[in-house]
């Protein structure tokens, strides 16, 4: 059903509650979890008895982040971790490219889904005869909207899910944006050079930075940041053991002997000079 179809079918106090939810969405501050302040702000618009939002890396697949509100999480949890790739709707979401938009036809795939081992040994399980879902792709991650109910949904909170979803998709984007900006300004904050004693030593910082290779320095930049070495393999695809290598050599070609010193250096070499 196209959204249009869905808008008319809504009353108008819950056209007003939508808007009002799409605008509280684009209001997450890019110093907080996203998820966290879209699990608290999506949670008030549905009556619903399990409800989580989870960050999900998708090559290789692994759980990066989530937030959940359930009364009996550390049962179904794991049953849900196990067989989430059995999703037809995961599955899709998966293998669309970036420009893909839109709700994705699931009939003949959520057929066969009945016969699968995660509906008989997770969602019959747990007793979820009615469940809403929103995929959203960004690159290599999915955001992850899952709300699971006692009673089948109504027309109205269908149609209020498909005006939410890409307010949602816009906001997440939107912070992903203002995150990575405001990292990078964190590094720019207090970098006035107070002589030309600190401009020769950053000289000599960048000069040292500049003879590591490419890769190595992106491992850098990511320390600088303040990512682990998990972190810093999602966001360069690499494994964790590549991460340690780089960082090995890295800290025997600029003589420091830890992450805090190796950080410093990095701010030090590429603060700004303020006339």
């Amino acid at each position: 059903m196209k959204t249009e179809s869905y808008f008319s079918r809504l009353p108008h106090v819950d056209i007003e509650q939508a808007v009002e939810l799409c605008a509280e969405l684009h209001c997450a501050e890019p110093e907080e979890s996203f998820i966290h302040h879209s699990h608290a702000t999506l949670n008030q618009a549905f009556n619903n008895i399990r409800f989580s939002v989870e960050v999900y890396r998708l090559k290789p697949f692994r759980l990066r982040e989530q937030e959940i509100h359930t009364p009996d999480y550390d049962y179904w949890s794991p049953l849900f971790k196990k067989h989430i790739l059995d999703r037809p709707d995961v599955q899709h979401v998966i293998v669309l490219t970036d420009s893909d938009r839109g709700m994705i036809p699931l009939e003949s795939t959520l057929k066969e889904f009945h016969y699968s081992a995660l509906y008989n040994e997770f969602h019959d399980q747990v007793q979820m005869p009615c469940q809403l879902w929103i995929g959203i792709r960004d690159g290599n991650e999915l955001l992850n909207c899952i709300y699971s109910r006692e009673k089948k949904c109504t027309e109205e909170q269908l149609a209020m899910l498909c005006l939410i979803q890409s307010n949602l998709e816009a906001a997440w984007k939107t912070w992903k944006q203002a995150r990575a900006l405001q990292q990078k300004l964190n590094l720019l904050k207090g970098s006035t050079f107070r002589s030309k004693g600190e401009k020769a030593i950053a000289a000599q910082i960048r000069k040292a930075l500049e003879s590591l290779t490419a890769r190595q320095r992106d491992v850098v930049e990511q320390v600088a940041l303040g990512k682990d070495n998990q972190q810093i393999a999602d966001e360069l695809e690499i494994s964790v053991l590549t991460v340690k290598k780089h960082l090995q050599a890295i800290f025997q070609t600029l003589e420091v002997h830890h992450r805090t010193e190796l950080a410093a250096k990095w701010h030090d070499a590429y603060f700004i000079h303020l006339p």
